[in-house]
């Protein structure tokens, strides 16, 4: 999913593919049926301010960006509503039919990479001990200066040191555990690839295809290569929340095992790994009775 902010713009910026996020929130439209407590919640964050910087100036927050205590409150919900915070790969593995999972269980995934995460959201998902996934822009945090030269403006991105910190094993109760996995959010095609494509005469989708292959290929070689893990960058988080399904074949040819998707459902037993389907959380401007409301409208935990 793509941020308000997208690359080189400043927070606050509307986002018009997030008119049926907002009516999500909102809890438009019946309520889904189907697992209840079987199903997982994977909800998008995306940027963070501090709780000074939000009170001295409010406009920083918008849908995509919120405080620390928003996080802290919506964390809190969860644990409240008895969930049961998981991994990308516990996922995975659930939805292969590896392995069953806790019920009410959900993912926190995080996109973009901003610097926000490693100063604010890291200290909350440590403190609780909630992993999360993030989608790295990679070229932003490989090579900051050309990303910077070509993005003016743009809101800071991790480093690869704040990354290896935040990939330190950390106490969970009487075990240490990673909290974090690194993934893909692609290395330097942070636009709408569905769209794109989509507008594409057949002769040249091959051609662009191609390149959206070498890309991911890179992203995924980049973080492993950064991080030292091979199970970094196993998942793909699509920049603006969508593929078609020549892209998402795309995907798995670039070695990911799965794909984040935007849609607003709950995932339940039996999806499709390759398009995942997430629930918009990170927003500053709605109430923590409107992420209830989108938590029961996606049937989960009931």
């Amino acid at each position: 999913m793509t941020s308000s902010f997208a690359p080189g713009r400043s927070p606050g910026r509307f986002v018009p593919g997030l008119v049926g996020v907002a009516l999500l929130w909102a809890g438009v439209g019946p309520a889904r049926a189907g697992a209840g407590r079987d199903a997982v919640a994977v909800l998008i964050y995306h940027h963070f301010v501090s709780d000074q910087d939000a009170a001295r100036k409010p406009g920083l927050l918008d849908d995509l960006t919120m405080s620390r205590s928003q996080f802290e409150a919506q964390l809190e919900l969860l644990k409240q509503r008895s969930g049961h915070p998981i991994t990308a790969m516990e996922l995975y593995g659930y939805l292969k039919g590896q392995a069953p999972l806790p019920p009410r269980s959900f993912l926190v995934t995080i996109d973009d990479g901003y610097e926000s995460i490693h100063r604010i959201a890291w200290p909350v998902l440590k403190e609780r001990g909630v992993p999360a996934a993030i989608g790295l822009m990679v070229k932003a945090t490989e090579d900051p200066e050309r990303w910077r030269a070509s993005h003016p403006g743009s809101t800071p991105h991790l480093t690869w040191g704040q990354i290896a910190e935040m990939l330190q094993p950390v106490k969970v109760g009487p075990t240490e555990r990673t909290l974090i996995s690194i993934e893909s959010h692609t290395y330097d095609r942070h636009e709408n690839l569905r769209g794109r494509e989509r507008k594409l005469p057949p002769d040249r989708r091959t051609e662009f295809e191609r390149g959206v292959l070498d890309d991911l290929k890179l992203a995924r070689e980049t973080i492993q290569k950064r991080t030292g893990l091979r199970e970094s960058g196993a998942f793909l988080i699509w920049p603006h929340g969508g593929a078609t399904k020549r892209l998402l074949e795309v995907a798995r040819q670039a070695g990911h095992l799965g794909t984040f998707t935007i849609l607003g459902d709950a995932v339940r037993p039996g999806s499709d790994p390759m398009a995942i389907s997430r629930i918009h959380a990170g927003s500053g401007v709605r109430s923590i009775k409107d992420l209830e409301r989108a938590l029961d409208n996606a049937g989960w935990g009931r």
